[in-house]
């Protein structure tokens, strides 16, 4: 009797999420967990490094970010209205409205640029290999568990996720997905976490795949950056 009973809770748990509208937003903030006491030498000893590092940690917490889902498709950039003020001192946020991530039952796309060239990644979405791990916390309300990857098209970054089943959407921010749930938090490296601030079911919510700029593999693009960072550091 306890068992039909827990069945039934579940059945009207579901079926009361699937009577909701599946189009929403979700709204992601970024921050660093970098201790300034940590720092390198080079950095907490120059005053001019440590004001260009405070800078990048202000610039970086006034960022937002947007998850745009529409049933089986989503789109992870920055905040609509953000992506149309113009604010010409924060690096960030130029460097950061130029991203966009997109993911439907067949394709995940990354739109980036470098050096003012727009490039477009294409590969088969859902292979991102998760290990789901043992851990619980609850973001906005809702119960999250935890699991993990090491990300090789962002240079073998490590990632932390935080998801809820009560959402049984599979994406997430920075083009993670593939969780049995929403993806409501991500830390990389240790060091910096997206992070969900608020939910917005809604009826007109759209999410567009990106078509504009030059198709190149992964690979290929992460030599053209590879390349370019090592030939910076040269220079300077």
């Amino acid at each position: 009797m306890k068992k039909l009973f827990i069945i039934a809770v579940l059945s009207c748990s579901t079926l009361s999420f699937a009577q909701q509208d599946p189009s929403f937003t979700v709204t992601y903030k970024l921050k660093t967990l970098l201790d300034i006491n940590t720092l390198p030498d080079s950095i907490q000893e120059s005053g001019f490094n440590m004001e260009v590092h405070l800078k990048l940690r202000n610039q970086m917490e006034a960022i937002s970010f947007q998850l745009k889902v529409n049933d089986s498709i989503s789109e992870f950039k920055i905040s609509d209205d953000l992506n149309t003020f113009v604010q010409s001192d924060n690096w960030l946020l130029e460097a950061t409205k130029k991203n966009r991530w997109f993911v439907d039952d067949a394709t995940y796309i990354q739109q980036t640029y470098l050096l003012e060239q727009e490039y477009l990644i294409a590969k088969a979405s859902y292979q991102q290999n998760w290990i789901l791990e043992e851990g619980t916390k609850t973001i906005l309300g809702y119960p999250c568990k935890r699991a993990s990857r090491n990300r090789d098209d962002l240079g073998n970054t490590s990632i932390i996720a935080w998801y809820t089943e009560d959402i049984p959407y599979q994406f997430g921010p920075v083009g993670n997905h593939g969780l049995p749930g929403l993806i409501l938090e991500i830390l990389q490296n240790e060091k910096m976490v997206y992070y969900a601030t608020e939910i917005d079911f809604e009826e007109d919510v759209y999410a567009f795949k990106p078509s504009t700029g030059y198709k190149i593999s992964q690979e290929d693009f992460n030599n053209k950056l590879n390349f370019n960072i090592e030939s910076f550091s040269k220079k300077n």
